[in-house]
């Protein structure tokens, strides 16, 4: 009985941290600098007056690769469109949480994604953007306006609409 106590001591303890653990709608992202695929430091903090689609993702995971080619097309899309609130354009700021640059840098191409905003420290799972934005399954995504508070979580099936919706 004490270990049934135990386990359900810390299984209550584990969906209170998995409920306020994230990056929350409504929530300002934090700062993050990363390299990016051209070997640059990028800095993400406030969008430049952007729409931005923050993405966690990672070459070996199928439903990243999945999601990538509808969430290329959007970025081609609007990322010069305007929208509702003052932003102009839409960006894709895509985490990778690949260890190889290898294949980080493969699946990239393969997906025509920008090289200047594909980033990585190439820590995996370890990575601080993880920790920073409460990362705990891939793909996940975040809807952030031009303020830097985010305006959707996971969007992999309402992303399109959202845009719509913001023009």
């Amino acid at each position: 009985t004490l270990a049934c106590v135990i386990l359900v001591f810390i299984l209550s303890c584990s969906i209170a941290l998995s409920e306020n653990g994230g990056i929350a709608k409504g929530d300002t992202i934090p700062s993050l600098t990363m390299t990016n695929l051209k070997g640059n430091v990028y800095t993400l903090q406030k969008p430049d007056n952007q729409l931005t689609l923050v993405y966690f993702w990672a070459s070996w995971c199928k439903p990243c690769q999945q999601t990538l080619p509808a969430y290329m097309q959007l970025y081609r899309k609007y990322k010069n469109a305007s929208f509702e609130g003052g932003a102009s354009g839409f960006t894709l700021y895509a985490i990778s949480l690949d260890k190889r640059r290898k294949a980080w840098k493969h699946a990239a191409e393969q997906h025509r994604m920008p090289k200047r905003l594909t980033v990585s420290d190439l820590k995996g799972w370890e990575s601080k953007a993880v920790e920073k934005f409460g990362i705990g399954a891939i793909p996940s995504s975040f809807v952030v306006d031009e303020n830097g508070v985010v305006k959707a979580t996971n969007v992999s099936e309402t992303l399109a609409d959202l845009l719509q919706e913001q023009k």
